[in-house]
């Protein structure tokens, strides 16, 4: 979990309703990086049960990904890298936590937004609309919990939750870190795990509250930086995969693919489709 001055606020509730809720194991390290040296610290009874590391200056997210891919690595331990804009709930990391070689992501209210009464979980929320709101928010887990099970394959994933085990990461390497601050590089990752027969999947009864970009274009940035760290990824990425898959991982546009791709795609075979958009 990384943390900066922009999204501080955050990441006591992230940090708290993390370790309240995740069953960790013997071993199981949770680690709170302070990206910029502006965090006052953790929450009391979140200490000697969380480690803070204070970067000596700010990285990117891949450079923070990798730092603590590096850790994990020597202990030949999985990795699950989350943002500090999340609200974990009870049980969300049981269905995440079994191993395999695959990447595995709970699903928020970005995937699938939920109501109940005045309560909200839509895709852009802030801490605000949660803080009051708890019991409700706790009920719509409980009625998901429920309702799903088991794993959905997909084509692509976004980092801001996702469970990386030693056997994914050990193979595929670490992130990219040229396309610069913040973006493309987990749907770069994304693409190599296809190229190596590594499946995407969610978690379908892990649910979590995820109020999206508060280190980026929700908080942070001027329109001005917003545009400039956008045209860095994308036109990295289009120079490194070319522009269907392009289009076909940060548009997340498939309907124009051509016929051979489609039909992987619609056959879930995500490997041929990206070695078919690759040509």
């Amino acid at each position: 979990m990384v943390t900066t001055r922009h999204s501080n606020r955050y990441t006591d509730y992230a940090v708290s309703s993390l370790v309240e809720n995740t069953k960790l194991e013997p071993g199981d390290k949770v680690i709170v990086i302070d990206n910029d040296q502006a965090y006052a610290g953790l929450p009391e009874h979140c200490r000697g049960r969380v480690t803070l590391r204070v970067n000596p200056k700010p990285l990117g997210f891949a450079a923070n990904v990798n730092q603590i891919m590096e850790l994990a690595g020597e202990q030949k331990a999985d990795l699950v890298f989350v943002n500090n804009d999340i609200v974990f709930s009870p049980g969300w990391f049981d269905a995440i936590r079994p191993g395999g070689p695959f990447l595995t992501s709970p699903l928020s209210n970005a995937e699938l937004p939920y109501t109940n009464g005045h309560f909200e979980c839509k895709y852009e929320m802030n801490i605000e609309d949660y803080v009051g709101n708890e019991l409700r928010f706790r009920k719509i887990v409980r009625d998901h919990q429920k309702r799903y099970s088991g794993f959905l394959e997909v084509l692509f994933l976004t980092f801001f939750a996702v469970k990386i085990p030693y056997e994914v990461f050990s193979v595929v390497g670490s992130f990219d870190e040229s396309f610069g601050i913040g973006g493309g590089e987990d749907k770069d990752y994304c693409i190599r795990c296809h190229e190596q027969g590594i499946p995407l999947r969610y978690a379908l009864p892990s649910y979590v509250l995820h109020f999206h970009g508060k280190s980026t274009w929700r908080g942070a940035e001027t329109k001005d930086q917003m545009d400039e760290r956008n045209r860095t990824y994308t036109e990295r990425f289009k120079q490194k995969w070319g522009d269907a898959l392009f289009e076909a991982f940060i548009y997340m546009e498939t309907k124009n693919l051509p016929q051979d791709a489609q039909q992987a795609y619609e056959q879930g075979d995500y490997r041929r489709m990206v070695g078919l958009l690759k040509g």
